[in-house]
């Protein structure tokens, strides 16, 4: 296999760099879910669905950047509407004064995720 595509590098080798270091991400994040959310026995019904992983890892996001949906959206490697739609569907955020609301902070507890009382 040839790296030339019409006088560049051939968008695979590139391509691959990024895969590599994804996959790095992804062992990590693996490991830490295993050591978050044991599962024993078989026990399943313990584990958080990916909806509520999904609300509590944006509402961390959020956090972080300071409620900037901007700053939010890249971390996510979303757009910043379809962070809008998935704020609206989770109630994460007031769009005006970017606090939490009562339904995200019980959503929030289900996978372990702090809420602050102030910001309720």
């Amino acid at each position: 296999m040839t790296t030339e595509y019409w006088g560049r590098e051939s968008p695979g080798v590139e391509r691959n760099a990024v895969d590599a270091s994804q996959q790095d991400k992804n062992k990590d994040i693996t490991a830490r879910l295993t050591t978050a959310f044991p599962v024993s026995g078989g026990d399943y019904s313990t584990l958080p669905t990916a909806a509520a992983m999904e609300r509590a890892y944006i509402g961390r996001v959020l956090e972080a950047t300071g409620y900037n949906k901007t700053k939010a959206a890249e971390v996510l490697d979303l757009d910043r509407r379809t962070l809008h739609r998935k704020l609206k569907r989770y109630e994460l955020a007031d769009r005006a004064t970017g606090q939490q609301t009562a339904a995200s902070a019980a959503g929030s507890a289900e996978v372990g995720y702090k809420v602050d009382s102030a910001s309720e």
